[in-house]
């Protein structure tokens, strides 16, 4: 069984270029892979031209017209079970079958972004987070949603929480929103209906956030405030994100600040 997945993209063409890389690397299974994007400059145009160009046989893009109505668009579409987001500002870590996560029934939301080395929740301050209380099954831990903290009591995240397609698709025609920001918090008006679901995810998480940076002005994330004119610059300078540096790390927390690395782009690239 396998799933769609979508990523949100904006302004990030060097950040999405590591992503798809990742993905490329890590994704063991066939599934449905979206990018949803948009650029706000000319010469973000091009960047993502480039990125398009070198990853259009592997993945569908679809540039962005009107934000909700193309995500719940895609959503409806979906002829998969399971769904899931992502942003662009991250990476997979490590191999994953996303369809050895979608055979759970309606009562289990798995997350990929979760593993049991998250013991600090980025968004609140770094905080310490305690795990729960898990049922371990070889590799993957089961806990109830409710009982978690933090990140670990956040089921509707849009980085790599399984969701049912009816039920999302459900929670995204009920809200208002014009960016994955405020998607994903208006969606949580619904987080109590899974505070009794089971939560699953591996011992090592396969998906990390890497905030170096914010796009949006809705909310004001937590991040290390590195322009996007920087990635941009170092991309037309020749050089990438050393993406390959942070494969399978341990970090301590879902959303985490690597240092971040370039490296001389490959011929083609």
């Amino acid at each position: 069984m396998t799933a769609r997945i979508i990523t949100f993209s904006k302004d990030r063409g060097p950040q999405l270029f590591a992503l798809l890389s990742s993905a490329r690397d890590h994704l063991k299974d066939k599934n449905e892979y979206f990018v949803l994007w948009c650029a706000s400059s000319e010469e973000s145009d091009k960047i993502y031209n480039q990125v398009i160009e070198e990853f259009q046989d592997q993945f569908a893009f679809v540039r962005e017209v009107d934000f909700r109505e193309d995500v719940l668009r895609l959503i409806k579409e979906n002829r998969n079970e399971r769904i899931l987001f992502t942003p662009d500002d991250a990476l997979w870590i490590r191999e994953t079958a996303i369809g050895d996560m979608c055979g759970y029934d309606k009562r289990f939301l798995p997350s990929l972004r979760l593993g049991q080395h998250l013991t600090k929740c980025h968004p609140v301050g770094n905080k310490e987070q305690n795990l729960p209380d898990f049922i371990n099954k070889g590799d993957k831990h089961i806990w109830r949603w409710g009982d978690g903290h933090y990140d670990w009591g956040y089921p509707l995240a849009l980085d790599t929480s399984i969701f049912l397609n009816e039920e999302i698709y459900e929670m995204a025609t009920a809200v208002d929103f014009r960016s994955p920001t405020s998607f994903e918090s208006n969606i949580q008006a619904f987080k109590d209906r899974y505070n009794n679901h089971a939560g699953v995810c591996y011992t090592d998480s396969r998906f990390v956030s890497i905030p170096w940076n914010a796009v949006t002005d809705e909310i004001s994330n937590l991040n290390g405030l590195i322009e996007p004119e920087r990635f941009d610059n170092m991309w037309r300078d020749g050089y990438r994100i050393e993406h390959e540096a942070y494969y399978n790390t341990l970090p301590p927390s879902a959303h985490y600040e690597y240092k971040l690395r370039f490296v001389i782009k490959e011929k083609g690239a």
